[in-house]
């Protein structure tokens, strides 16, 4: 009787607070499943936020991107009139090779890097004219684009090397060829860069969006890191710190760190469970997690094991009392462990003692 009283007790005092939701009814799917369509959800509404972000800004874009600079790596389609035939037209396929040049048939290499389409045809047609052709008439297009990479990885969807078809780009433009951001993501990107051309250093802030850090400068091989906000950029839609990525930097999305309360004893399910940020979660919405009281549980017979500078206490709780409203509620803390014991010490003991060492990691099982 005293444990279907807790359950009510549970139940209303869930149903009564308005900080956090929990539902308890009956088709409440598993544990796992249910996190499986949080997490659909959360990328989902990510995607379309980035989505919108990404429109707004290449609508208030009135400027035309600057014209592909072709480099090392690129392959290219040459196409000139009358080389071979009269009134044919050649057709040839060339990668700028790592020195920046195309080889081309009679006049040799080519310098290519540096150079846009139309200034590498105005550029073949002087090797040509003359010598080999009055008037040539050339046509150079980018197949493939190979010298711009750039890295995403991290909580993205799709995390990989891209090639960019501009020689530079931006923060979201480069997550949204990756597919936008994990449910799993944190708050901030991070964009490792050589240090070689603009400086770029420091936590990416509104207002500036570049701040360098203090201290000496990076040495040769060493990389500089941009930290970016993005619930700034995405959440806010802050347009500076939608920064410039440029070819060879690497943009990383730490996934956020996760912090776990533990709920044993005689519960449904015992287990690890993740204490969402910004969230209050007490000792009666956590035995709720755990499916609520199990077999002889008394949940006056509740213990809090807390980490504390002078090391782990175990402090007893009567969830009747905090049920009822006698007691404050006791909220808990990431590490936190709630035992719900039963009437026996005996049995107690085989949840308690374990608990306050370090096994505790290993004797509960984290909840998906």
């Amino acid at each position: 009787m005293r444990r279907i009283a807790f359950a009510l007790l549970l139940a209303s005092a869930i149903l009564g607070c308005t900080h956090y939701d929990f539902d308890l009814s009956s088709d409440q799917p598993e544990w796992g499943e249910g996190s499986v369509k949080t997490d659909q959800a959360d990328a989902e509404a990510n995607l379309a936020r980035l989505a919108k972000v990404l429109a707004a800004r290449q609508g208030d874009s009135g400027t035309e991107a600057a014209e592909y600079v072709v480099g090392p790596g690129d392959v290219l389609a040459v196409s000139i009139f009358s080389l071979e035939t009269p009134a044919g037209i050649t057709r040839l396929t060339r990668t700028v090779s790592h020195d920046g040049n195309v080889a081309l048939p009679w006049v040799g290499d080519i310098p290519a890097a540096g150079l846009s389409a139309p200034q590498l045809e105005e550029r073949i047609k002087a090797a040509y004219a003359g010598s080999y052709l009055k008037q040539p008439q050339v046509t150079v297009n980018v197949e493939e684009y190979r010298s711009v990479p750039v890295v995403v990885t991290g909580a993205v969807d799709k995390p990989g090397l891209y090639f960019l078809k501009a020689n530079r780009s931006s923060i979201l433009e480069c997550l949204a060829l990756a597919g936008s951001l994990k449910s799993t993501a944190g708050d901030d990107l991070l964009i490792l860069r050589s240090p070689r051309s603009e400086p770029a250093a420091g936590r990416a802030q509104a207002g500036n969006p570049e701040r360098k850090t203090a201290g000496k400068a990076p040495a040769a091989a060493e990389r500089e890191t941009v930290i970016v906000d993005l619930k700034q950029l995405i959440d806010q839609g802050n347009m500076l710190m939608n920064l410039q990525v440029r070819a060879g930097d690497v943009l990383i999305v730490p996934a956020r760190a996760r912090r776990y309360i533990y709920v044993l004893g005689y519960v449904q399910r015992p287990g690890a469970y993740e204490l969402e940020e910004g969230i209050q979660l007490d000792a009666l919405r956590a035995v709720a997690l755990g499916g609520g009281p199990a077999g002889i549980a008394r949940p006056s017979n509740t213990y809090l094991i807390r980490q504390t500078p002078g090391g782990q206490v175990a402090t007893p709780v009567d969830l009747d009392e905090v049920a009822r409203g006698r007691v404050p509620p006791l909220y808990l803390r990431p590490g936190d462990t709630l035992i719900v014991g039963t009437t026996t010490f005996g049995r107690m003991s085989q949840f308690l003692a374990p608990s306050m060492g370090a096994s505790l990691s290993a004797s509960a099982s984290v909840a998906q």
